[in-house]
């Protein structure tokens, strides 16, 4: 989800840390404020590495490990379900997953003692039900 410019030139202060020609923090405030020689250094790559092409604006991937078999998720929004509103309103696309968990937490479903990842917690299928 990143574009061919913007991958060359972290490419080229990748190269500069793993070479001792960049500090961490030098590389940090470059990427705040790129240089014009990295930005020559990246124009070959950039012009010849592809960009995301057309990812869903709103989506998901998770890998993991599930019952002993690699697994992989991927979720995104249904523009046709009306979704349009959400996208544009960062408000209501992180207070509505919130509420769904707040309503586990509530009514004692998702209580359990201790710290833990919301997916350790929350009813995954009640959640996205």
């Amino acid at each position: 989800v990143i574009s061919p410019s913007a991958l060359a030139y972290l490419e080229v202060l990748r190269r500069g840390i793993d070479g001792g020609r960049l500090t961490n923090e030098t590389a940090a405030r470059r990427i705040a404020k790129p240089d014009l020689p990295g930005i020559i250094r990246s124009l070959p790559r950039a012009l010849t590495t592809r960009g995301p092409g057309t990812l869903p604006p709103f989506f998901a991937a998770a890998f993991g490990d599930r019952r002993g078999r690699d697994t992989a998720v991927l979720a995104h929004l249904n523009p046709a379900a009306g979704i349009d509103a959400l996208l544009t309103d960062m408000a209501r696309a992180t207070g509505i997953p919130l509420a769904l968990g707040m309503s586990q937490i509530a009514d004692g479903t998702a209580r359990r003692a201790g710290v833990h990842p919301p997916d350790g917690v929350i009813d995954s299928d009640r959640f996205f039900a």
